[in-house]
């Protein structure tokens, strides 16, 4: 009985939740995008961070059976995701249409057609959108760099496992089906090379004052980039992009607002945040985009 009633108080919990969100958001008409962005993010810090990926396409997904939104657990992408979406909408309906316009090619909610791998499908796609401007290639040109890899979508799907897929409610066998018609997706696609620019994270730092008076905008999508890293041996591809989160410019200093693997939503000081990743042998910068 317990347990029965705790589920049912946190159903009702986060469904009160939402509905809160959804009242609030329908009062932001006022705000530009960027101050809706912030407020949100803002909102969100010290909400848990969730390694497995908390998003799918819903309960008819072929693959992935993942809310298509949430507002009560993150992983670095679906944060900002959430955030783009909730900067670009004024109810719940025009909230669904943004969210899947982000996480989806021409919002068509499929899980071969979500932006999978960040610098090959969800930047390109989300500047043709017009939800993110690159901001990048803006700010002085001895602080850009070029990231490039080969991103093999397709060897990507042939690395995945039972355990990739989120099938709660179907047997082991059914399970396994589908894990087989997932791979045999992999024929429609080729490996591209994918170039990124990016800032020196170490030329920020030396050139920290002068990257500062680059920063026009109150706030900006952050990528972080390690050009050409090599994972192909443990999920079929490199990458060039690891992580995600947002840049605040406050009167009081410049922050990184992102859901952190340490846990939860965190808000630290970007100077900081780049200074413990500065030596890194992978990480080399990080790319902006405005919204």
């Amino acid at each position: 009985m317990k347990i029965g009633l705790t589920l049912l108080l946190f159903i009702y919990s986060a469904f009160a939740s939402e509905e809160l969100i959804f009242k609030k958001l329908s009062e932001q008409n006022s705000l530009d995008k960027q101050a809706k962005l912030l407020y949100w993010a803002n909102h969100f810090i010290g909400l848990p961070y969730d390694p497995t990926g908390p998003l799918g396409e819903g309960s008819d997904g072929l693959y992935d059976q993942d809310p298509l939104y949430r507002f009560d657990t993150f992983d670095c992408t679906t944060f900002v995701e959430t955030l783009i979406a909730l900067s670009n909408s004024v109810d719940k309906t025009s909230f669904l249409d943004a969210m899947n316009q982000v996480r989806y090619r021409d919002g068509f909610v499929s899980y071969l057609d979500r932006n999978h791998i960040i610098s090959q499908s969800w930047v390109p796609n989300n500047i043709e959108n017009h939800f993110i401007f690159n901001n990048t290639s803006f700010f002085a040109s001895h602080f850009v760099k070029e990231a490039s890899a080969i991103i093999d979508l397709a060897n990507w799907l042939k690395f995945h496992k039972v355990t990739s897929l989120k099938l709660p409610h179907l047997s082991e066998k059914t399970k396994l089906e589908r894990l087989n018609q997932l791979r045999e997706e992999a024929i429609r696609f080729s490996p591209e090379e994918v170039r990124i620019d990016y800032l020196s994270i170490k030329e920020v730092l030396y050139n920290w004052e002068l990257f500062l008076l680059g920063l026009k905008e109150k706030t900006y999508i952050l990528n972080i980039v390690r050009p050409n890293w090599e994972l192909k041996h443990l999920i079929g591809t490199n990458l060039n992009i690891s992580h995600q989160g947002v840049l605040e410019v406050a009167n009081d200093g410049v922050y990184f607002i992102h859901a952190s693997s340490a846990g939860k939503v965190l808000k630290i000081s970007l100077r900081s945040y780049l200074e413990k990743i500065k030596d890194s042998s992978t990480i080399k910068g990080f790319s902006l985009y405005s919204i």
